[in-house]
């Protein structure tokens, strides 16, 4: 089977802690608030400056924390945006967005 697939998950814990929407666009709106408050046309991807893709990492060491606490599996923000955007795993989340 491929690693792309979706696979049987744990639980709803497991399965809520596998979902990085809620994550990752608080990360980005944040980051980039005052675009929308201008209202800029701006694409979010093209926006996960350093700062904000480091503050996304951040986020999710914490979501990965509490997965592990729980003794759940779930992938990590690196292999989330690899997975959904085709692009190559480096260590650097604003890097993988460019």
């Amino acid at each position: 089977t491929s690693s792309s697939l979706p696979s049987a998950r744990q639980g709803l814990l497991a399965i809520s802690l596998s979902n990085l929407n809620p994550q990752n666009h608080l990360g980005i709106a944040l980051g980039n608030i005052s675009r929308m408050d201008k209202s800029e046309k701006w694409y979010q991807l093209e926006h996960i400056t350093p700062t904000i893709g480091r503050l996304l990492e951040a986020l999710d060491q914490e979501r990965l924390a509490i997965a592990d606490a729980l003794d759940l599996e779930t992938k990590t923000i690196f292999d989330h945006f690899s997975l959904s955007f085709h692009v190559p795993i480096t260590s650097s989340i604003s890097d993988m967005n460019q």
